[in-house]
C-alpha cells in the first residue's frame, strides 16, 4: 500500500514559472516512486488568494497536510506577511514534527523582504533560497529523503554524461543549475576543462580527415585518449556533484536529528556560497564522519524496506534476478539498463550478506563488473566469491571444486587485464589443475574447461612474450579439441577453430609464417563450413579470419592476394550489417574499422588511389558514428 504524502503549497504569482516546472516535477516523481504518493493540495492557488481564507479554513487544511511548502519571490504586504506568519505558527504547534519549508527565490529584487522578516522570528531554518529551479527540486528531494526512509534517490549521469537525479534508476531530472555548485570555483574550474577536452577531440576528427597516413595513426591514438579523458572528467564532475547534494543532506539530517542552530546555519550559508570544504569543517570539526554520505546510508533504508526474515528476503532475491534477466534482454537502445542491472546484484549482495545467505550471488556479479570494464570491482566480488567456494569445497568438493576453478579462472582474467602477471599465472595454474583432476573422472564434462583454461594461459605467456611456452599450451589445446570433437560431439569444432587462429597468430607474431598460413587456412576452411550451415552464427568469424591471414599476406608483400581476401571480409560484414545499422556501430566496429584501414593501405600500394579515397570516406562515417 502507497504512503500518502500531502503537500500544502502556496505561490506568488511572481514565482508561477517556478511552480509549475516543480508541480510537473513532483508528477514525475509520482510515476517513478513506489511506495510514496505524493498530492497537491490548495496548488490552484496563488498566496494571497489562500491566505484570504478564513482562519478556520485554512488552519483545517494545513491539518491533513504532511508538508506545508510555500514558493515565494518578494512580499512587501505587512498584512500578508503577518497572515503568513500565523498559518505557520498554527503549522507548527498541531504537529510533533512540523516540516515547513519556505522557499525563496533570489532572483527577484524583492527577496530580501522575507528572507529579513523570517531572520527576525523563530522559524528562520524553514528558509531555503533558490535561483534556479534545479536548486528547489533538488532541495525538496533531500528534505523528502531525510524524513521517508523507504525514499531513495540517486546521482549519476546520462549517455551524453549530463548529470541526473534518478529514483529507483529512473532519471528524473537534470542537476544543470544547482545553486551550491554554480558558486564552487572548483566545480566550474572542472567543466570548464571538460568543454576544453571536447572541443580538443573535435579538433583532432576534423584534422583526421585530411590527414596523411602516418599522420593517421597519431591523431587516431590522440582521439581514443582525449575520449577516455572525457569519461574520466565526467565521472570527476558527476563525484563533485554527488558530494555536493550529500553534503546538503547530511546538513538536512543534522537539522532533523538535533534541531537548527547556529553551526548549521553557518554550514548551510556555506553550502550555498559553494564552500565546501568550510561547510564540511563546520558540519565536521572532529573528523567524526568519515564521507560526505547521508547518515544513513542506502542498505539501512534498503533493511528498512523489508522485514529482516528469511524468506522475505528469498523471495525479494528472486524477484531482483528475474528482473536482472528482464533487463539484459532489452534492447540496445536502452541505455539505462546497466545501471539497473548493477543496483540489483548490489541489492542481492546485501540482502544476502544481511541475512546471512549464502552468497550466490558473487560470481555473476563479477563477471557483470568485468562485463562493464570495472575490473577493480570485479576482482573484489571475485575474490569474495573465491574464500567462499575454497571453504565449501573442503567439506564438499565434488560439488565446489569445479566453483573454485571456474572463479580462479574469471580472477586470472581480471588479473591479467589488470597487469598483474604473476597473480594471473599462478591461478591460472591452480585452476588449470583443478580442472584436469576433475577430467580424469569425468572427461565429457571438464575436458572442454581444461582447453580453455591452456589457452587463456597462453593468452598470458603471449602478451609477456613468452612464446615457446605459449605456444606449447596453443598446442596443447588444440590437440585435445580435435580429440573432444571427433570423440564426444562436433558442437566443439568452433573451438577447434578459434584455437588454430590464435595459434596462427602466435606464430605470425614470431615470423613463422608458412606454419601460421597454414593454420589460418585451416580456420578459414572450418569457418566456411560452419557458415554454409548456419551464416548469421559464423559469418562474421569468417570475416575475421579472412582478415588475419591478408595480414599476413600484406606482411609478405602478396599484396594481390591481401586485396582479394580483404575485399571478401568487407562484403562480408556489409552483408551482415545490412539490415541492421547499429549492429555496424557495437557488434563489428573494431573489424570493421581494421579491415576499411587495412585495404585502405593495400590499394595505396598497389596504386588504386580513387579506391583507396573512396574506402577512406566510408572510414570517417564509421568513426564518426563511434564517437
Amino acid at each position: 500500500m502507497k504512503k500518502r504524502i500531502k503537500i500544502f503549497t502556496a505561490f506568488e504569482k511572481d514565482v508561477e514559472e517556478d511552480v509549475v516546472r516543480f508541480g510537473d516535477f513532483l508528477c514525475t516523481l509520482n510515476a517513478q516512486c513506489r511506495g510514496i504518493e505524493i498530492s497537491i493540495f490548495k496548488n490552484e492557488k496563488e498566496l494571497c488568494e489562500s491566505l484570504e481564507q478564513s482562519k478556520e479554513q485554512i488552519n483545517s487544511e494545513l491539518d491533513t497536510c504532511d508538508y506545508f511548502l510555500l514558493i515565494l519571490g518578494g512580499i512587501n504586504d505587512e498584512y500578508v506577511l503577518d497572515k503568513l506568519n500565523r498559518a505557520i505558527e498554527h503549522y507548527a504547534t498541531t504537529h510533533d514534527n512540523p516540516d515547513i519549508h519556505i522557499f525563496v527565490n533570489t532572483a527577484n529584487k524583492d527577496a530580501d523582504n522575507i528572507v529579513n522578516f523570517f531572520a527576525s522570528e523563530k522559524y528562520e531554518h524553514y528558509v531555503e533560497q533558490f535561483r534556479h529551479n534545479d536548486t528547489l527540486k533538488a532541495k525538496f528531494l533531500i528534505w523528502l529523503s531525510a524524513k521517508q526512509k523507504d525514499f531513495i534517490y540517486e546521482v549519476d549521469k546520462d549517455i551524453h554524461g549530463t548529470p541526473v537525479i534518478k529514483i529507483d534508476g529512473h532519471p528524473v531530472f537534470g542537476i544543470v543549475d544547482f545553486d551550491a555548485l554554480l558558486n564552487n570555483e572548483d566545480y566550474q574550474a572542472e567543466k570548464k576543462k571538460l568543454i576544453r577536452k571536447r572541443k580538443g577531440r573535435e579538433e583532432c576528427i576534423e584534422e583526421l580527415r585530411n590527414a596523411k597516413d602516418e599522420e593517421r595513426n597519431d591523431l587516431w591514438d590522440n582521439i581514443s585518449a582525449l575520449t577516455k579523458e572525457i569519461e574520466e572528467q565526467q565521472d570527476k564532475i558527476v563525484k563533485m556533484e554527488k558530494d555536493t547534494l550529500a553534503l546538503y543532506q547530511n546538513y538536512a539530517k543534522m537539522t532533523l536529528a538535533s534541531g537548527y542552530n547556529s553551526r548549521l546555519k553557518r554550514a548551510l550559508e556555506c553550502i550555498e556560497r559553494g564552500e565546501l570544504d568550510r561547510a564540511r569543517r563546520v558540519l565536521d570539526p572532529d573528523g567524526s564522519l568519515t564521507n560526505l554520505k547521508a547518515i544513513e546510508n542506502e542498505n539501512e533504508i534498503l533493511a528498512a524496506r523489508i522485514e529482516t526474515n528469511k524468506k522475505i528476503a528469498e523471495q525479494e532475491i528472486s524477484i531482483l534476478f528475474a528482473e536482472i534477466d528482464r533487463l539484459k534482454l532489452l534492447g540496445r537502445g536502452n541505455k539505462n539498463r546497466f545501471n539497473d542491472i548493477e543496483k540489483c546484484y548490489a541489492d542481492i549482495e546485501y540482502f544476502q550478506e544481511k541475512l546471512g545467505l549464502e552468497m550466490t550471488v558473487l560470481f555473476d556479479y563479477a563477471k557483470f563488473l568485468f562485463d562493464q570494464d570495472k575490473y577493480n570491482a570485479a576482482i573484489e566480488k571475485c575474490t569474495g566469491n573465491l574464500a567462499r567456494c575454497r571453504e565449501l569445497a573442503e567439506t564438499n568438493p565434488d560439488t565446489y571444486l569445479f566453483d573454485v576453478a571456474e572463479t580462479l579462472n574469471l580472477l586470472a582474467t581480471l588479473q591479467k587485464v589488470t597487469s598483474r602477471y604473476a597473480e594471473s599465472e599462478s591461478n591460472y595454474a591452480e585452476a588449470l589443475e583443478v580442472y584436469r583432476r576433475l577430467a580424469e573422472t569425468n572427461p565429457d564434462a571438464y575436458l572442454f574447461f581444461v582447453t580453455r583454461t591452456l589457452s587463456n594461459l597462453a593468452n598470458l605467456q603471449k602478451v609477456t612474450n613468452r612464446y615457446a611456452e605459449a605456444e606449447s599450451n596453443y598446442a596443447e589445446a588444440l590437440k585435445i579439441r580435435r580429440e573432444i570433437t571427433e570423440t564426444i560431439s562436433d558442437a566443439y569444432l568452433p573451438y577447434v577453430a578459434k584455437t588454430l587462429n590464435n595459434l596462427a597468430d602466435l606464430q605470425k607474431d614470431t615470423n613463422c609464417y608458412t606454419e601460421a598460413e597454414s593454420n589460418y587456412a585451416e580456420a578459414l576452411k572450418i569457418w566456411r563450413e560452419l557458415a554454409n550451415a548456419n551464416p548469421k552464427a559464423y559469418l562474421s568469424d569468417v570475416a575475421d579470419t579472412l582478415n588475419n591471414l591478408t595480414s599476413l599476406q600484406s606482411d609478405t608483400n602478396r599484396y594481390t592476394e591481401a586485396e582479394a581476401n580483404y575485399t571478401e571480409a568487407f562484403k562480408i560484414l556489409q552483408k551482415l550489417t545490412k539490415k541492421n545499422k547499429l549492429d555496424v556501430y557495437i557488434s563489428y566496429l573494431g573489424l570493421f574499422t581494421n579491415l576499411i584501414g587495412n585495404l585502405i593501405n593495400i590499394k595505396e600500394k598497389l596504386s588504386k588511389t580513387e579506391e583507396a579515397e573512396e574506402m577512406k570516406k566510408e572510414y570517417f562515417n564509421i568513426l564518426e558514428n563511434m564517437l
